[in-house]
């Protein structure tokens, strides 16, 4: 029996407007408009991420409507270590990444987001 769930990260590349409709349920979730400290979800970051690490972003569907999504990135074993010392912020983490890292020079992933329409809990 086919299910009804589907995952980007079965069927391959996702189109860009799933990943917006999949923010706005993240930003429901994690208010990061009024934390400056989070990794903003908005299109220009969401155009870096689709463009440098597609495959981090799983978008969730059900009857082919986004109901939610898991984002990790690769990342660096010193860049994690700042994180987690409180020496940098996820915003700022997320902007070492995107210079630093890349899919051949990783050695720890960050779980960023997990969400899903409460729904489908």
């Amino acid at each position: 029996m086919k299910s009804e769930y589907s995952f980007s990260s079965d069927a391959g590349k996702y189109p860009f407007q799933d990943l917006l409709i999949a923010d706005e349920l993240a930003e429901k979730f994690f208010h990061t408009d009024h934390d400056p400290d989070q990794l903003k979800i908005n299109v220009k970051n969401d155009k870096r991420i689709y463009a440098k690490f597609p495959e981090c972003e799983n978008v969730i569907k059900y009857k082919n409507k986004v109901i939610g999504e898991t984002f990790v990135l690769p990342c660096k074993q010193h860049i994690m270590k700042q994180f987690l010392n409180d020496t940098i912020n996820e915003a700022e983490m997320f902007e070492k990444i995107m210079q630093e890292v890349n899919y051949e020079n990783f050695d720890c992933i960050y779980l960023c987001a997990a969400d899903i329409d409460e729904n489908h809990r």
